[in-house]
């Protein structure tokens, strides 16, 4: 995503919203860590939405 933005001329820092999919709820705090990682505060918003596999 990072590079896609950059390629496109924008940046993380002008996202706005995130959407974030997983096959289980466990991956919360590796994905956390991920996140935070790419964002700084104020955080863009976020939607963590678990689906089947």
């Amino acid at each position: 995503m990072k590079q896609a933005l950059e390629g496109a001329g924008s940046s993380m820092e002008k996202v706005v919203k995130v959407t974030i999919y997983v096959t289980d709820t466990a991956h919360f705090g590796p994905v956390n860590e991920v996140y935070e990682r790419y964002f700084s505060a104020p955080y863009p918003v976020r939607s963590f939405i678990a689906v089947d596999a």
